[in-house]
């Protein structure tokens, strides 16, 4: 079964099996879950025990800076 997630500013979410509502996976560091109810619009499912998103590596954070340099311009409709 093909798993999907949605990834944001405050955490990792994704999708309860059996309700089809959306869950938080885990929070990012520093953010609360009080954090993620007031910044929706819909409630999500927060389980009792979850863990915090792990930070990114210094390679990983170096691929996303590379990336930036590639889309930042092109999303500015720069050639």
């Amino acid at each position: 079964m093909e798993s999907r997630l949605i990834i944001t500013q405050l955490g990792v979410y994704g999708f309860e099996p059996n309700t089809k509502k959306m869950e938080l996976i885990s929070p990012h560091p520093g953010k609360k879950n009080e954090d993620i109810m007031e910044n929706s619009s819909f409630p999500i499912l927060i389980p009792d025990r979850i863990g915090y998103t792990q930070e990114p590596t210094a390679e990983e954070i170096r691929i996303l800076k590379d990336l930036d340099t590639l889309i930042l311009p092109l999303a500015a409709g720069e050639d």
